[in-house]
């Protein structure tokens, strides 16, 4: 769990959602206090100067802070029009840019920033196995999160390590897929995707919790792939899904419906993409999986899905 690791003040920015209030929870049960930022914080100027700096409120929260955690950006699940992608865009680079600004001009800097990105830096990239070391993909969430790692790669003094974290689909009983994904599957609704070859990077909320807490153990820096080390096929997860629920005729989603939605722009690429990523960095470090196998997740969620 996370605490226990001489740190007293945490700022978690974006920490409102489902992933940042699993973690502050997390956080706040080991005595760590926490300061949650949100992106509608107002903000005086979004210029990196000094003036500007000291009259963001987000440059007293960060500053005589231990650690930042760097969770915000606009949902993605959305209809991606223009004014949609560059909200999608704008959201995490100029968060990014605001907290590097408090950090640059802070007296007292946090020793460790984590900078949270995604599996979409890779894009489509098939049965390819992709590790930290693989380059970028192609398309929008590819590019969004190049512009985002970039950002707080240049935001970033030097005194200050920055860990950035690729997450994978993130699954938990409170928010995120998982409890749509259910209810998918209850209704018959979750089947194969195209021709459900495509790799699915997911991971237990709780241990984005635990890889959060060996990156500030450690002060981690660089990139980190966090993701189960056994991705599974959209086949294999629809098919685990349906086992568990005991509903065995699923309704999948042909290519022809993604290729439909992708010209009504919608994220379709969320569903037809295939990332199989491996976190060899984590497994480096010898960090253990409390949910290594996509059966242990629906052991424990299922039930909690099914009382909501």
């Amino acid at each position: 769990m996370i605490g226990n690791i001489g740190l007293q003040k945490i700022v978690l920015v974006g920490g409102s959602g489902f992933i940042g209030s699993y973690v502050k929870s997390k956080l706040t049960d080991e005595g760590i206090e926490v300061v949650v930022l949100s992106r509608n914080h107002s903000s005086s100027s979004a210029d990196s100067e000094l003036a500007a700096a000291v009259r963001d409120p987000w440059f007293d929260a960060i500053d005589g802070s231990d650690a930042v955690i760097n969770l915000a950006g606009e949902t993605i699940a959305q209809r991606w029009t223009v004014t949609a992608k560059k909200r999608i865009l704008e959201s995490r680079v100029q968060t990014t840019k605001r907290v590097g600004s408090a950090i640059q001009n802070a007296k007292h800097p946090p020793k460790i920033w984590i900078n949270i990105s995604a599996s979409g830096f890779f894009g489509n990239r098939d049965d390819e196995i992709l590790t930290e070391d693989s380059p970028r993909g192609t398309g929008f969430l590819a590019e969004v999160c190049e512009a985002w790692e970039a950002c707080a790669l240049e935001s970033c003094p030097p005194e200050v390590s920055l860990a950035i974290v690729r997450l994978g689909v993130v699954l938990g009983s409170s928010g995120g897929a998982f409890p749509r994904f259910w209810s998918l599957t209850s209704w018959g609704l979750f089947g194969k995707v195209g021709n459900g070859k495509q790799y699915v990077p997911w991971v237990h909320i709780e241990d984005v919790a635990r890889v959060l807490n060996l990156i500030l153990d450690r002060q981690l820096s660089g990139v980190i792939l966090a993701s189960s080390p056994n991705p599974v096929t959209s086949f294999q997860f629809s098919g685990a899904m349906k086992d568990f629920a005991r509903r065995p005729l699923q309704l999948g989603i042909p290519t022809l419906a993604l290729r439909i939605g992708a010209f009504l722009k919608f994220p379709t690429s969320l569903l037809s993409d295939s990332q199989r990523m491996v976190p060899n960095r984590l497994e480096n470090e010898g960090f253990s999986f409390q949910y290594p196998s996509l059966e242990s997740v629906l052991v424990e969620l299922g039930p909690l899905v099914k009382v909501r």
